[in-house]
């Protein structure tokens, strides 16, 4: 009911000679935008949806001196990279959930902006955040800080994104976890089994025997 304009209809949403079957609640998962420059909830994935998908992840305290935390951020768009960062938070995580939440909240700005862009060319885009903390899930799935007594109240928008289906959240195993690589420093043989298919890392030596640089 609060789909206005023009939205976009799914296949289901048509009958047999392809005319639109009915009144707009009998498929109300399939608008994504209302009016050009703005997002309407999508909660299940549409066949012709471009699939955007960010992996979140963040350290704790990773700087002794100031005891801020480190987000990093992955972006793919149906399986393409797109955009990727690592960077220290503003304000002191007292938790390592905080500290996943707000990680969460600033790879979600990234993924509603990439929505805003694909909406503007009338593709449909799903988006869908990867966490491997259940913690900052559960921040992310409640209404107000909860038990939580420090919680930045500008990264509350986050929860609302996700109640109104702009965004889907998805568990990911750490080891499975893209933006893992920007929180902490990892050896050569950790890198190789980063979670990157066209990633190909060797050491010195094995590039010398190799003949390689």
């Amino acid at each position: 009911r609060a789909v206005r304009g023009e939205p976009t209809w799914s296949d289901a949403c048509e009958s047999d000679d392809g005319r639109h079957d009915g009144a707009e609640e009998a498929c109300p998962v399939s608008a994504r935008h209302t009016r050009r420059g703005e997002l309407a909830p999508t909660t299940r994935r549409r066949r012709d949806a471009v699939h955007i998908i960010g992996w979140s992840d963040s350290d704790w305290a990773g700087d002794l001196a100031s005891r801020k935390s480190q987000s990093s951020g992955h972006i793919e768009i149906d399986g393409v990279p797109m955009h990727g960062f690592s960077r220290r938070q503003s304000v002191i995580a007292t938790s390592s959930a905080v500290a996943e939440y707000y990680a969460a909240s600033s790879v979600a700005e990234d993924l509603l902006y990439f929505c805003e862009v694909l909406t503007f060319f009338d593709f449909v885009p799903y988006a869908e955040l990867r966490l491997d903390s259940s913690a900052a899930r559960g921040i992310a799935k409640r209404e107000g800080i909860g038990r939580v007594r420090s919680l930045e109240g500008r990264t509350l928008w986050l929860q609302q994104a996700v109640r109104r289906g702009l965004i889907v959240l998805e568990t990911v195993h750490t080891d499975d976890n893209k933006s893992d690589l920007g929180t902490k420093i990892l050896g050569v043989e950790e890198l190789k089994t980063v979670p990157y298919p066209n990633l190909t890392l060797q050491t010195k030596r094995e590039g010398e025997a190799s003949g390689r640089p």
